[in-house]
């Protein structure tokens, strides 16, 4: 509350500051959050699972406000869901999350749902878990979603991991102890960093590169002087994948040798 208020306005504009860059959810909904007629700073907004239903932007194309442009990729997770469909061809999909607005755009809650009407499956949700808690309480966040993992896995035949306070890198290990006693296939929405360490599918790095190339740009086009608000939000890419064989073997996964080939990232071991 206190970073919509004036005095938090004018503290972070007394700083001389050229570029606001938000990441992540919060700080994108405390960044976009303020009128054109208070705060004329330029922000770029990336890391956002779902950036209008976060009510941060208008629509994918027009954030609404002269000072704000945010990445927007409305097919990211509908690409992630349905290759993990077409992969494994799950009939329960399980996912966490808690049960806020905040809570399901981490998840992609709407994309979750709209491909499995599409495609048939049943989506199995527990949202007995902690939203973003002060770092102190991390800890606990992490043994909830444990806990919360113990109570889904035996409901389910796949997992897709979305962003969520107790799916941290600290507990992946802890995270894939339950789900290999269960010999469940595994998507991770934010790739490699737990690909390595476990988790079957997931988004390669590559795919992050080429989103820092796109939003470079459009931070040479603000410090040459166009208004945040007119620049392109759209940014589509093609999937890359990671996969790890390592996580196959260990709860009896096939995967698909046309999935291997076209893979960009492949671990055969687990950090």
């Amino acid at each position: 509350a206190k970073a919509k208020t004036p005095d938090f306005i004018k503290k972070i504009q007394s700083k001389n500051i050229d570029l606001f860059i938000g990441l992540g959810t919060l700080a994108g909904q405390v960044l976009s959050s303020f009128h054109d007629n208070d705060f004329q700073t330029p922000v770029l907004i990336d890391s956002v699972s779902d950036p209008i239903e976060a009510g941060m932007i208008a629509s994918n194309e027009d954030s609404g406000k002269n000072y704000l442009t945010v990445r927007c990729d409305p097919g990211a997770y509908l690409r992630q869901i349905k290759l993990f469909y077409d992969v494994v061809r799950f009939k329960k999909l399980g996912i966490i999350y808690t049960n806020t607005p905040t809570g399901k755009s981490y998840a992609a809650l709407k994309d979750v749902e709209t491909t499995a009407l599409e495609k048939k499956f049943e989506v199995v949700a527990n949202t007995n878990a902690i939203e973003d808690p002060p770092e102190k309480e991390i800890p606990l966040a992490e043994a909830q979603y444990l806990k919360a993992l113990e109570e889904l896995c035996p409901k389910v035949d796949a997992l897709y991991l979305t962003i969520q306070a107790g799916l941290t890198e600290n507990n992946i290990k802890n995270v894939m102890t339950i789900i290999n006693k269960y010999k469940i296939p595994t998507f991770a929405m934010e790739g490699s960093m737990f690909v390595k360490k476990g988790v079957l599918f997931g988004i390669s790095d590559n795919e992050m590169k080429s989103t820092g190339v796109y939003n470079l740009k459009k931070i040479v086009q603000i410090f040459k002087g166009k208004k945040p608000r007119s620049l392109n939000q759209i940014f589509e890419d093609f999937p890359y994948i990671a996969i790890n064989l390592k996580a196959a073997e260990l709860i009896d996964y096939d995967i698909p040798i046309d999935i291997i080939g076209s893979s960009d990232e492949i671990y055969t071991t687990i950090d």
